[in-house]
């Protein structure tokens, strides 16, 4: 009856039944228990509803020839009594066979409410559990979420991957509730068919027994009158089905979308990405190219080697590199600087170096200028 018995998530070996159970909580259990029951009485119901054990072939047949043949004892009422449901709605009115045809169908009547509720046993606590289950499940991804805000509260929504871990444990309940209570639903619609059908079913078994004996009819004249008699009703109360109601589930889904809405940061990654040159193990060199110095002041104008750029494109920065360093593309290059520089400058002139092959970079800051 559970559905979610040999459930698993993305890794196995993380997420096996006691797995689950542990991640739902304590609700898991009640949730369990449910399921456990409604399994219980299906298989019971299923081997109690049987037609042919309710309204045996051929039973009418059989105490008609009896009764013509006046051969109906007490030994042949206990047979039929204790053989079938039907049975024993038969056998209230052939015990007052003696009396009129109203004393013996109200005397079927009475008997037969009561095989019917018999029939009906344990159909409406299939339906309790087709209701109470999603509640169940619904009230373990409430407390869930609770769980989820307290480490909102601690930890803050910067990290939707944490959040969603406890979430997704929270809708673990609400799932196995839905897993119980779809099935125990559909038997319920089941068994209230199969009950309303074996109840028809046995109001005509009935009546032909009252045409046979009380009418005097044949069999086949006692089917044919059938059709103008008034029903016994044996099942004047038929229960209502049971509703499983979806409207907190689904206010509980658009809180978590929203939720998800607010907590999660999009921003687009505008950084500039500049390739920093790894450390070596090797031996300095004996003679070590002289540096290039590019000086960028407040303003953004560059000097290269001390001499100024005669303006701030990139192409003429270039230029003036490339005139400096020559065929040296082994040169290191500082880049001289202070908080005042724009920071576009630098970046500049990083991009114009190294699109000349110049890939040692150096920072340093320039003195601030005291003298004005």
């Amino acid at each position: 009856m559970s559905a979610w018995i040999d459930l698993t998530f993305g890794n196995p070996s993380n997420f096996q039944v006691l797995a689950l159970m542990r991640a739902g909580g304590w609700l898991m259990l009640l949730i369990l228990a449910c399921s456990v029951i409604a399994l219980a009485i299906v298989m019971e119901r299923l081997w109690l509803l049987r037609r042919r054990r309710v309204m045996p072939e051929g039973l009418v047949t059989k105490i008609r020839e009896w009764h013509c043949g006046e051969r109906l004892t007490e030994e042949h009422l206990a047979q039929v009594r204790d053989g079938s449901p039907l049975g024993r709605i038969l056998t209230a009115g052939l015990a007052n066979r003696e009396y009129s045809r109203e004393v013996m169908k109200e005397a079927i009547h009475d008997t037969g409410r009561q095989v019917v509720a018999e029939l009906e046993r344990y159909i409406n606590t299939l339906g309790t559990i087709a209701s109470v289950t999603p509640l169940l499940g619904l009230l373990g991804t409430v407390i869930g979420m609770i769980e989820v805000f307290g480490v909102i509260v601690e930890a803050g929504v910067g990290n939707p991957g944490v959040l969603a871990g406890g979430i997704s444990k929270a809708l673990i309940t609400t799932a196995a509730g839905l897993s119980v209570a779809i099935p125990a639903l559909m038997f319920h619609r089941y068994f209230n068919s199969k009950v309303d059908k074996l109840t028809i079913g046995m109001e005509e078994q009935s009546l032909r027994l009252v045409e046979i004996i009380k009418g005097e009819r044949a069999e086949e004249s006692a089917i044919n009158h059938l059709k103008l008699l008034k029903p016994m009703n044996l099942r004047p109360h038929r229960p209502e089905p049971p509703d499983i109601n979806l409207t907190p589930m689904i206010d509980v889904v658009f809180l978590l979308l929203i939720f998800f809405m607010v907590s999660t940061t999009f921003k687009e990654d505008t950084r500039i990405r500049v390739r920093l040159p790894e450390a070596q193990g090797e031996a300095v060199p004996a003679e070590t190219p002289r540096a290039l110095e590019i000086t960028i002041d407040k303003v953004g104008v560059f000097h290269v080697d001390e001499r100024m750029v005669a303006d701030r494109t990139p192409a003429t920065l270039r230029q003036a590199i490339l005139d400096a360093v020559g065929e040296e593309r082994e040169r290191p290059v500082i880049i001289r600087a202070d908080a005042t520089t724009p920071h576009q400058a630098v970046m500049t002139a990083i991009d114009a170096a190294s699109r000349l092959g110049l890939l040692r970079f150096a920072f340093a800051a320039t003195r601030p200028d005291t003298s004005r």
